[in-house]
């Protein structure tokens, strides 16, 4: 079995203390009462080096939002910060936490409330997929024989049982039906894209790229078209899309270079992504529109990298996190560019990272 470079979409931070509630100061100050109907935006919020959860109630964009963010002080993750996978329903998310001394998930509340482990075990884990019925959620384990290290992909119930091994490989994610999972595994030398049948549990390579490798599967929201990175040869990487049973491969963007990590915005009509003019420029988010063929650079920050574009749910702005201002802080912009505004104020000692709209 080969050696596995896993993919991992988390930063790695300093020490923290394990078993207790951090709250997080981030000397700014906190609303003291929480609107009942209106959009919040989460992130992770680090500070010195210790990570927790937190959000803006969007209410704030009439006004101010800069010092108007809520701590979540239950939802510690040590010295990790955690992408944050909502249930479809928005009333609760996992996130990964490295408060025991190993990677694990963690289940909370939208309010931080009742925040206990989804998964607690001596393996290394990840959170990486919510099903489409919101009754299981993949995971992924990093599992290490020997001199051999590799990455599975499971599945367990929302409660944290009925865990299930599915399949070796990493980076997996659902079909809108539920029907099937597509994941990354090796195909000689590089990693392609897989599809598993979760009814007969067989799987199939959908890319057969041999020279390439694939990264950043995304499923479009009706489920028919699958878009992710190709890493060429020459270490450019490019955007593909392709149909759910891996046909009409196309190279969408040929002239944007260095670009990755495709997300689909809710109507399925653009896709934002992460693209470097060369590998050592940082990156910058662009929209790229599939009817008219046409992209946009939304992040104009040159000389500072922006990364973790998310979409509101209506479709028309896109939160992402940048080193824009010199600190990581979260941006928000409409999809068309327009009004970029800045809505955290990090400092040398803390960071704001891996903005996620509930649902």
């Amino acid at each position: 079995m080969k050696n596995t470079v896993f993919f991992f979409f988390l930063v790695l931070l300093s020490a923290c203390v394990p078993g207790k509630d951090t709250s997080i100061n981030t000397q700014a100050p906190l609303l003291a009462t929480v609107p009942n109907e209106s959009e919040r935006l989460y992130f992770a919020s680090v500070r010195d080096g210790v990570s927790s959860i937190a959000y803006l109630d969007l209410s704030c964009l009439e006004i101010q939002c800069l010092g108007k963010i809520i701590l979540l002080p239950r939802v510690t993750l040590g010295d990790i910060a955690s992408q944050i996978l909502w249930s479809p329903t928005g009333e609760f998310f996992f996130v990964a936490s490295y408060l025991n001394g190993n990677m694990d998930i963690l289940k909370s509340n939208a309010d931080g409330t009742d925040v206990r482990f989804l998964l607690n075990s001596a393996d290394r884990e990840e959170i990486i997929a919510q099903s489409p019925n919101g009754n299981f959620v993949l995971f992924q384990k990093d599992v290490i024989e020997g001199n051999n290290a590799y990455s599975q992909v499971w599945q367990v119930g929302i409660d944290g049982t009925n865990s299930q091994f599915l399949v070796n490989g990493c980076c997996a994610q659902w079909s809108s039906d539920a029907n099937f999972i597509y994941y990354l595994d090796y195909f000689g030398a590089h990693l392609d894209i897989f599809r598993l049948s979760l009814n007969d549990m067989l799987s199939e390579n959908l890319t057969n790229s041999p020279q390439d490798e694939e990264r950043d599967i995304a499923v479009s929201p009706d489920g028919t078209i699958i878009a992710y990175t190709v890493i060429k040869p020459d270490n450019n990487s490019v955007i593909y899309v392709m149909d759910k049973n891996g046909g009409g491969k196309v190279e969408l963007i040929s002239n944007l270079p260095n670009a990755s990590q495709p997300v689909w915005s809710p109507d399925g009509t653009k896709i934002a992504l992460i693209s470097q003019s060369s590998n050592v420029t940082p990156a910058e988010i662009y929209v790229f529109d599939l009817e008219k063929r046409t992209y946009l650079n939304i992040s104009n920050s040159p000389g500072f990298a922006s990364h973790n574009p998310v979409w509101s749910p209506d479709g028309t702005q896109i939160a992402f996190d940048s080193l824009k201002d010199g600190n990581l802080d979260i941006y928000l912009v409409n999809s068309d560019g327009s009004n970029l505004i800045k809505l955290t104020n990090a400092d040398n000692t803390t960071e704001f990272l891996f903005p996620s709209w509930q649902p």
